[in-house]
């Protein structure tokens, strides 16, 4: 039993060198890396307009504040072109850093740019009489006529409020009565429109005082004549032209004009000299010179 023992002994103690020098040797060699199994990916990215500094607001933007710099993650909005972006003024302050996006400038008003120049967008409120039976469209040119009623010694009158004005919006809107109100002559709904009219700077006082005063009218131009119109030259006009045309703004005509009425003229006084009495013997006598 002890040989077997020291046998055993001896088997383990071979089992455990071995062991060790197989260890030693496999930790000495030097492992292969790892092959790569699959490559990285890699994110795609998109050109953004991305502002270099910090932008003011109400400050025009120069080309040296943005450039196009790839974004991994873009805004569902933005721009893709500097040139889309310099000149413009953003209403509030964009970090550096920030994709440049339309939030942050103003709606272009496509009204606002086909103001004619030295003209100002003015709205009437017409209805369907007043707008040419609703006809009336953009484009149009139309003369703006308004009637002022009589009150007192004052005749009613019609004159032209504008010549040649050019219809730039026209809308309908309805006015509804009042909730708990039935629906008589004089609450039934009103179909109102508004139209826009270009109306000269010098103008625009003149135009809102005729339109609070009296009743409107629109008078539509025919397609021949405006386009006969529409052909100036753009020059100054002498002076007589300036006059006449200073004239036609004048073009009034009265109740008593157009019903065929003579204006009543105020009489003139008479002065009547006093009689030249004349003796004649017993008799008296008078003469007027």
């Amino acid at each position: 039993m002890k040989i077997l023992a020291i046998v055993m002994l001896v088997i383990a103690g071979l089992a455990g060198l071995v062991a060790y020098r197989i260890s030693v040797e496999y930790a000495r060699t030097p492992q292969p890396l790892p092959e790569a199994s699959e490559q990285e990916e890699v994110a795609p990215t998109t050109l953004v307009v991305v502002a270099l500094q910090p932008l003011a607001a109400n400050v025009q933007i120069r080309r040296d504040d943005v450039a196009l710099t790839p974004v991994t993650i873009a805004p569902a909005h933005y721009f893709a072109n500097v040139d889309d972006v310099v000149g413009r003024v953003p209403l509030v302050d964009i970090d550096a850093g920030a994709p440049v996006t339309p939030r942050y400038f103003r709606d272009a008003n496509v009204l606002a740019r086909i103001i004619p120049a030295g003209s100002k967008a003015m709205s009437l409120q017409i209805d369907e009489v007043v707008a040419v039976g609703g006809f009336v469209r953009p484009g149009d040119t139309v003369d703006v006529l308004v009637f002022l009623r009589g009150s007192g010694t004052q005749d009613a009158q019609a004159r032209y409020l504008l010549r040649s004005a050019l219809v730039l919006g026209y809308e309908e809107r309805v006015i509804d009565r009042p909730e708990g109100v039935d629906e008589s002559s004089s609450t039934r709904r009103q179909r109102i429109r508004t139209a826009v009219v270009a109306v000269p700077e010098a103008d625009v006082t003149r135009v809102m005082l005729g339109a609070n005063l009296g009743e409107l009218r629109l008078a539509l131009h025919g397609q021949a004549a405006t386009d006969e119109g529409g052909q100036t030259t753009g020059l100054p006009l002498a002076p007589d032209a300036v006059k006449a045309v200073a004239d036609q703004t004048a073009d009034v005509i009265t109740r008593e004009e157009l019903i065929g009425i003579d204006k009543k003229t105020p009489a003139t006084e008479r002065r009547v000299r006093p009689p030249v009495y004349v003796y004649r013997a017993n008799e008296l006598e008078s003469v007027r010179p």
